[in-house]
């Protein structure tokens, strides 16, 4: 969205966050129409922004009982739609980047997820998608696979 996100943000106001392991995700309001919005925000790879209009009941169950519709709960969907909307980042410095943290991010998600969809979805080469990976499994909890599948 780039410079048109900060046009659309300027006139929503976050309601409500949904918080850990969900950061992406927030309910917003308008301040002109009062509408509610599911918004996903993936920031940090592809600044995609994906927003789903909510209905009064739909809105009044998340924000009174904390139970959220699962549009949006995968992660590796949003990076699926910033690549599907032909989103390409790349990082100056990718080894000390946000990198780490979506991969590891992934890899909580999915399990055993394959390097080649890892680096696929991030637009990376293998060996760079590689080397970020074996960083991410000795420092935290995670599995991912490392059989290049095509």
């Amino acid at each position: 969205m780039g410079d048109e996100s900060e046009k659309v943000f300027a006139t929503l106001n976050e309601i409500k966050k949904r918080g850990h392991p969900y950061w992406w995700l927030s309910v917003y309001q308008c301040r002109e129409c009062q509408q509610t919005w599911l918004v996903a925000q993936e920031e940090r790879q592809n600044d995609v922004f994906c927003l789903y209009r909510l209905d009064t009941v739909t809105m009044e169950y998340i924000l009174n009982n904390n139970r959220w519709i699962p549009i949006f709960d995968d992660y590796e969907n949003l990076l699926r739609i910033g690549l599907e909307a032909g989103k390409r980042v790349r990082f100056c410095d990718p080894l000390n980047s946000s990198l780490r943290w979506t991969i590891s991010d992934l890899a909580k998600e999915n399990p055993g997820i394959n390097i080649s969809e890892v680096a696929r979805l991030l637009n990376l080469d293998i060996e760079l998608a590689e080397e970020i990976a074996r960083k991410v499994i000795r420092e935290e909890d995670v599995r991912i696979a490392f059989n290049k599948v095509t």
